[in-house]
Parts: C-alpha cells; sequence; structure tokens
C-alpha cells in the first residue's frame, strides 16, 4: 500500500494506492475518509485500488467553500 498526497485545483488531497492490476477509484461518502475502504483492499487484491479524502475530509485539505458534486467531479476526474 502506497500513500501519498497530490496537489488538484489548488486543494491537496491525500492518496492511497493498494494491489496491482487493472485499476479502480473508490470515492467514499460524505464524513468518512480512505479508511473505510481497508475490508474492500482485503477483498480486492487482485485489483489496483485507488482511494482519496476528499476535500474537507480524513486527511485532504478544507475547500474556502463547500463543492457541490460536479467540482468533486472535477476534482477526481
Amino acid at each position: 500500500m502506497k500513500e501519498s498526497r497530490i496537489t488538484v485545483a489548488g486543494l491537496w488531497l491525500r492518496v492511497r494506492e493498494a494491489g496491482e492490476g487493472e485499476p479502480l477509484l473508490l470515492i467514499h461518502g460524505l464524513w468518512a475518509n480512505v479508511n473505510m475502504w481497508r475490508p474492500v483492499e482485503a477483498a480486492l487484491h487482485d485489483r489496483r485500488l485507488i482511494t482519496i479524502d476528499l476535500p474537507g475530509m480524513g486527511r485532504s485539505s478544507v475547500p474556502r467553500r463547500p463543492l457541490r458534486v460536479a467540482g468533486i467531479a472535477r476534482i477526481t476526474c
């Protein structure tokens, strides 16, 4: 498992990658963080899983204004 920080649209995001194979991006809901995906990482060890803490959650930076779904989509794509 590899954990890092990336900067997107002026925000830094915590990113975790686990496993190998075809990548799958996992995005959590409100008030969660990358740790919620640990059981999925164990079950899907044959996939490369990429998880992020969305802005304002977990160890990612907090945006000046709350993001709408379209803003989150722009950041994660």
